[in-house]
């Protein structure tokens, strides 16, 4: 797949044949890639779980304190991203027996992912925070008939 950074300087990199395949099947609503990979990741606490796991592989504990999922929802999703393949549950022969959980390699690959997410995430923040501190200026705005007004001056109450 194209670094984010290559498509903003080379646009022709939206037109690999990866992206177009993708493209074709997304338009006509069958297997869509970029559907099915928002859809993964908005599952209940993976953002949280890979967030903590891309740092270090840590215990069950460890994730439940760190991301304040119940233990029967915790338990419940990395069993499911076990299923997936980007988890795995390593048992360290040790008294007591500790068990740690891991990222796989297929696992790691959705670092650049969320990396980018969180680029455009934080765009679309400060767009909407721009947004509204617009929108309470414009509702601030007083017009006082019959003022003598430069064009484009704006009162505020």
């Amino acid at each position: 797949m194209t670094d984010i950074q290559d498509t903003q300087n080379n646009p022709q990199a939206l037109d690999s044949k990866e992206v177009q395949t993708f493209k074709k099947s997304c338009e006509k609503n069958q297997e869509c890639p970029v559907k099915e990979v928002l859809k993964f990741l908005a599952g209940a606490w993976t953002v949280e779980i890979f967030y903590h796991l891309l740092e270090k592989p840590l215990r069950f504990g460890e994730i439940q304190r760190a991301i304040g999922a119940s233990p029967k929802m915790l338990t419940t999703r990395l069993r499911e991203l076990e299923d997936w393949g980007v988890v795995r549950r390593e048992i360290v022969p040790s008294k007591p027996v500790a068990v740690y959980y891991h990222l796989t390699e297929f696992g790691r690959e959705f670092e650049p992912v969320l990396e980018a997410i969180v680029t455009v995430g934080g765009k679309l923040l400060d767009g909407r925070k721009e947004r509204r501190q617009r929108e309470e200026l414009l509702a601030n705005q007083t017009i006082v008939p019959g003022a003598q007004t430069a064009p484009g001056t704006i009162y505020h109450t």
